[in-house]
């Protein structure tokens, strides 16, 4: 089965199964079937938009295995846990501001090199803004 849309079977069990149209639990084809907030380039996911969907649930651990995408905007949610570690190595824009997210930012945080715009604020995060955020040279906006 492609990986993908195991992903987003996995993330929308990780949120707990908002109602959201097209959003499946397992299978499916987000790209052709035109699920909401979901953008895709043929069959690639490369964005979930889903800013003020009222979702809940927690981000999950999954995340990492979408392949093509470059922007997740989940903010102004109620998205809480933590923030995963194993974030898409091809995410450029990630917003998880205005949810409930706790814990620490993860320093895998440095592995996503192609990374412009990264926006939390107005979460529960704790510690420290970790190092990592050094080598991330495209970021311009955080």
């Amino acid at each position: 089965m492609n990986m993908t849309v195991l992903a987003i079977n996995s993330l929308y069990a990780a949120l707990g199964y908002p109602p959201l149209p097209g959003w499946l639990v397992a299978g499916g084809d987000p790209c052709a079937e035109g699920w909401q907030g979901v953008q895709c380039v043929n069959s690639n996911i490369t964005g979930i938009i889903l800013n003020g969907a009222n979702l809940g649930g927690e981000l999950g651990e999954n995340l990492g295995t979408f392949a093509s995408i470059i922007q997740i905007d989940l903010g102004n949610n109620h998205i809480g846990g933590p923030i995963p570690s194993n974030l898409p190595l091809t995410i450029k824009i990630l917003t998880l501001s205005g949810n409930q997210l706790t814990g620490t930012i993860p320093d895998s945080i440095s592995l996503l090199g192609q990374m412009t715009d990264f926006n939390l604020n107005n979460n529960h995060l704790t510690g420290v803004i970790p190092d990592s955020f050094q080598q991330l040279t495209p970021l311009t906006t955080m």
